[in-house]
């Protein structure tokens, strides 16, 4: 079954860049980020679903089980929490 990876990434990973990122596996590419501002976080999405348009590129949510949500209702696939070391490498896209 086709999901999207999340993954947070801490600093002097040995190939992933610093971050919270989100994997969609049936695309194989990045397909979204967050990151946390004061009032909460921030997503960002990379790859828009076709037909489905998004209000804004970079949507802001309370908490970061409310950013998961959004994507997982937005493609329409569950979003799975993963190791860093599970996500795909740079070199695997």
């Amino acid at each position: 079954m086709t999901k999207i990876l999340y993954t947070e990434v801490k600093r002097k990973h040995r190939t992933l860049t610093q971050g919270h990122w989100f994997f969609h596996e049936g695309q194989w590419a990045v397909c979204a980020s967050t990151w946390q501002n004061e009032p909460g976080w921030v997503l960002s999405v990379y790859l828009e679903k076709w037909n489905k348009p998004l209000p804004d590129k970079k949507l802001s949510f309370a908490t970061l089980d409310e950013a998961k949500e959004f994507v997982s209702d937005y493609y329409e696939l569950p979003v799975v929490d993963c190791a860093p070391n599970d996500f795909p490498s740079p070199e695997a896209l």
